[in-house]
């Protein structure tokens, strides 16, 4: 009898660790698609616009 209570003690952390894993997964997942969205070209040019204009902005008045 003991021994069919140690599976089944067993199993339930193993479903318990499968369920785990999973979360884990899902959350590097998504951690995984933010950073690569922080990371995109389009992404860092659409913030860096603002002060390239500006810099084209005072470099057009220094040579003009």
């Amino acid at each position: 009898m003991r021994a069919r209570e140690d599976v089944r003690q067993l199993e339930t952390e193993l479903e318990l660790g499968k369920r785990n894993l999973r979360d884990d997964a899902h959350r590097i997942k998504e951690k995984l698609q933010a950073t690569r969205a922080q990371l995109s070209p389009t992404n860092r040019a659409r913030q860096k616009i603002l002060p390239l204009a500006g810099w084209a902005l005072v470099l057009g008045f220094v040579l003009g």
